[in-house]
């Protein structure tokens, strides 16, 4: 490749090999230089406390295996139940769906998976939030296993803030 198109700031490759920054709302741009005003420092560029990562796997992994251990007790199939009662009678389109992006569903993840404690509320999160085909009619319990670890993996970043996982710098 030609270096006069690889420092080139109007091409394609020039923008994918630049540091990128993370994305939240309010972040605000300079529109001289298109560098950010009030960027948080990148995430490779931030120590890790490894006391408070290891308490933060610890707690995760005991997490998952609780949610594990409630669907082979049965507690997931009765929420899945009472769920599906809920919504008889009501069109998919407005199906009450938890908003995982807001504050108070992330806080009640974190405090769960801090207080190794799934409450009624946070399952019945989890089991709505799973997705059903057009044609799926059942939700099974597996599949709601999955969409507790995905939860975890999707937000995983700002659970790990919260853990202290990461030494703020200013």
């Amino acid at each position: 490749m030609d270096k006069k198109q690889h420092d080139n700031p109007h091409s394609w490759d020039y923008f994918s090999k630049q540091e990128g920054y993370e994305l939240f709302d309010g972040l605000c741009f300079d529109l001289n230089t298109y560098e950010p005003i009030n960027a948080k420092p990148l995430l490779k560029n931030t120590e890790v406390d490894q006391e408070n990562k290891l308490k933060w796997l610890r707690q995760l992994r005991t997490f998952k295996q609780a949610i594990k251990v409630r669907a082979r007790m049965g507690v997931l199939e009765s929420l899945l139940q009472q769920v599906d009662k809920e919504r008889t009678g009501i069109s998919r389109h407005d199906w009450d769906m938890p908003n995982w992006d807001t504050d108070a569903w992330q806080n009640m993840l974190y405090t769960s998976i801090r207080d190794s404690e799934c409450s009624t509320d946070l399952l019945k999160g989890i089991i709505k939030s799973v997705s059903r085909g057009y044609y799926q009619t059942q939700v099974s319990v597996k599949e709601i296993v999955d969409e507790a670890d995905r939860l975890c993996t999707t937000y995983s970043l700002d659970l790990r803030r919260k853990f202290g996982v990461y030494k703020e710098t200013t």
